[in-house]
């Protein structure tokens, strides 16, 4: 069987946590599968959706059985190269260029500088200061989960979805717009949500009782990734769901939909 995988640090693996060999994706390729991984640690999700497209389409992979794709945080983004004095960090494709703001979740404890994060923009500070702009990059990831599904589709190939990150706009699910792009996707083929409810994996990982990398970078600040045994895990998670269709789920809530339990990151 081959598959695709794509996704940042938490498919990818970081030195401090999970090293490649240990990954969830590597756990496939010692089973026997054939994988074709695209994770790049630190990368965005403009970067997830444009590698997939371009891995699938350029080189002749329209034989893969099946693609997983992993979401990471919205905040981070991906500009084309040229004239913004900006440091390129972890992206194969020389023509563009990776923004990772400093602070990941507004809403919980507010980390600052957090693994991966190589420089700091005034642009993207501003992503963290105004609602709308919260919002909008919820946005985002809806219309790059629909792109992607789209994509699939189109081109005849069975995929599953990952969410990683939690929202980051509060009131977000009280958009209508937000709820109709939403009944826009097909949540059978995600794995870690329904039609009533939306988990992001950080939070069923920590639920679990999976703990994560606390060792010091170069720079003085943690790892903050999952150790190999979570990988363990969703590698297990992952083919209950390609084979018996078995969704994740939080431990400790119902079917219902619960904003606290999507936003709370303790």
């Amino acid at each position: 069987m081959k598959l695709f995988v794509n996704g940042c640090s938490h498919t990818d693996g970081t030195k401090l946590s999970t090293p490649k060999d240990l990954t969830w994706p590597s756990l496939f390729k010692q089973q026997g599968y054939e994988v074709c991984d695209e994770s790049r640690a630190g990368c965005s999700n403009a970067r997830i959706k444009r590698s997939t497209m371009e891995s699938v389409l350029r080189h002749d992979m329209l034989d893969i059985d099946l693609a997983i794709i992993q979401f990471t945080d919205a905040t981070r983004l991906e500009v084309p190269k040229g004239g913004s004095g900006l440091t390129p960090y972890c992206n194969p494709y020389p023509e563009y260029e990776q923004i990772i703001p400093k602070v990941h979740n507004v809403f919980g404890q507010g980390y600052e500088n957090l693994a991966h994060n190589k420089f700091h923009t005034p642009f993207c500070q501003e992503h963290f200061r105004f609602p709308k702009q919260r919002a909008l990059m919820d946005f985002t990831l809806l219309t790059d989960i629909i792109s992607l599904q789209s994509f699939f589709r189109d081109l005849n190939i069975d995929y599953i979805l990952m969410l990683w990150w939690p929202w980051h706009d509060k009131n977000f699910w009280q958009n209508p717009g937000a709820m109709r792009m939403w009944q826009a996707i097909d949540t059978s083929r995600i794995i870690n949500a329904d039609e009533k409810s939306l988990w992001h994996m950080d939070k069923v990982l920590k639920d679990r009782g999976f703990k994560m990398s606390m060792k010091k970078h170069e720079d003085g600040l943690p790892d903050y990734h999952f150790l190999p045994d979570a990988h363990q895990w969703m590698a297990e998670a992952v083919e209950n769901f390609m084979n018996n269709g078995e969704k994740v789920k939080f431990l400790n809530t119902d079917n219902g939909f619960d904003s606290e339990a999507i936003y709370r990151y303790g």
